[in-house]
């Protein structure tokens, strides 16, 4: 019987954390540049950064869903035919080809900006936020399901990566305020430290990549994810290692022989298998999993999805609230907040140290779940991210100055960072391992949660074009 290794020195799970940090680079440089890209496209759109975040986050998450429908009518269609083709774990054309993505629109906004007439640079510049955002999708996807393959905890540090990713941006753009100055030259010099770092993380991952996939633990839970997939018996079935991929290839078998096997009382038996070798000198365990629920005849079940969603629901619509609520406040909402210091407002300090604040908890939040994964149920994570809207109503009253203390905004700030990223990552973390989960529907889940969160962002983006305007000059 196999036994399960360790991950030495917690490589694997270093690994995810940059996994997590390095797929929403992209996204963060783009947004975060906004004083890089203002004096070359105010003219032509005053909004344009809420339509750079409007088209990534609304670009990701069709391309999620496009992702899952059509992967799910490509197996349906393949069982309605009766047969089982090849199936190879998709993960890495998935994420090679988004990160792929980042190096090439991060190697360029900054050519684009000084080469090209204003117009054509908006127009080009919107074609790689769309790329960005259809790839941001579809790295998530893959990512999250990846993650479900393995422990909870690893999922987790796909969310402190996130984390880390806000947080970093944050404190880089501290840095290049403190120490650049405010002149076109001093911006440009800025930006292009950003998308060139950004996109040196980003290629840096694509080769640990190709080395995780080598690793023993890795390829531990892999074989156990296609273990739990198929009836894996010596004379139907043959694994096979192709190009960093796992391929299943199934043997046709008779109607005869099928017949026989549906009609064994071990076909009704939902435990391990186990068989004996046929010398008698030694007994070699082999271990298959052959359960009514996953399999017909040794294939594979179709997934309902909107039965599947029934199930998850509750997940679902938690982080979908909580990444609504979030984005309709941070950081459109955040940095209209007055402070009692004149110098602080004026000089964008005060915004600042309040996005600061909200990355640095944020991120707090997203790691408590590997210690306490288990503090909230998840009616206690519905309840929380509901109340959060009552965050809403408080900033308000900050902007208009009825609520005028620096201290209260901070601490504030802090209790809304802290139930974003607590709550979000503990149902991302359970989500694809509740007991109304099986095995083989995890990576389905982790992705149906992957487009819950692509769907706040958006409804969070639309939300804040909306209402921060009507605040501002009500």
């Amino acid at each position: 019987m196999e036994t399960k290794p360790k991950d030495k020195y917690n490589l694997v799970y270093c690994f995810f954390v940059c996994l997590g940090l390095s797929h929403l680079l992209a996204y963060h440089c783009f947004v975060v540049a906004y004083d890089y890209f203002a004096p070359h496209l105010k003219s032509i759109s005053k909004n344009f950064e809420f339509w750079f975040n409007s088209l990534l986050n609304c670009t990701a998450c069709i391309a999620l869903s496009f992702d899952l429908f059509f992967t799910t009518y490509l197996k349906r269609k393949r069982l309605k035919k009766g047969i089982t083709k090849p199936k190879k774990l998709r993960y890495t054309f998935r994420i090679i080809s988004g990160f792929v993505t980042y190096v090439i629109c991060l190697s360029t906004p900054s050519i684009i900006i000084q080469f090209f007439p204003v117009k054509l640079a908006f127009a080009l510049l919107m074609i790689e936020v769309t790329l960005i955002g259809c790839a941001t999708g579809i790295v998530e996807g893959g990512i999250f399901g990846f993650a479900a393959l393995f422990e909870p905890k690893y999922t987790t540090a796909l969310m402190i990566g996130q984390g880390v990713a806000g947080a970093l941006m944050v404190y880089l753009r501290i840095i290049t305020k403190a120490t650049t100055k405010e002149t076109v030259a001093g911006v440009r010099k800025s930006a292009i430290s950003y998308f060139a770092s950004s996109s040196g993380i980003v290629a840096c991952v694509i080769f640990a990549y190709f080395f995780i996939l080598k690793n023993k633990f890795t390829k531990y839970y892999v074989d156990k994810y296609y273990q739990t997939h198929y009836h894996k018996n010596q004379n139907q079935k043959e694994i096979k290692e192709v190009d960093n991929e796992i391929i299943i290839e199934s043997d046709t078998r008779s109607e005869e022989y099928l017949q026989k096997e549906e009609n064994s009382p071990l076909t009704d038996h939902k435990d391990l298998l186990i068989n004996e070798s046929e010398s008698g000198s030694e007994d070699i365990e082999k271990k298959t999993l052959l359960s009514n629920t996953e399999f017909k005849d040794g294939k594979e079940k179709d997934i309902k999805l909107f039965d599947l969603y029934k199930r998850c629901f509750p997940y679902s619509i938690s982080v979908f609230l909580s990444f609504t609520v979030t984005i309709a406040i941070y950081p459109a909402v955040i940095v209209e907040i007055p402070s009692t210091s004149s110098y602080l407002t004026s000089s964008g300090w005060f915004g600042i140290i309040l996005l600061t604040a909200f990355n640095t908890i944020d991120l707090v939040g997203r790691s408590l779940p590997m210690w306490y994964p288990n503090l909230l149920s998840i009616k206690a994570i519905t309840w929380t991210v509901c109340l959060r809207f009552v965050f809403c109503v408080y900033f308000v009253l900050c902007i208009k100055k009825i609520i005028f203390i620096d201290w209260l905004a901070i601490i504030l700030m802090i209790v809304f960072a802290i139930t974003n990223g607590f709550p979000s990552s503990t149902a991302m973390m359970r989500g694809p391992f509740d007991p109304k989960i099986k095995d083989h529907e995890r990576d389905t889940v982790a992705i149906i949660l992957t487009i819950s969160v692509q769907a706040g962002l958006f409804a969070g983006a639309v939300s804040s074009w909306i209402f921060v305007p009507i605040i501002k000059h009500s």
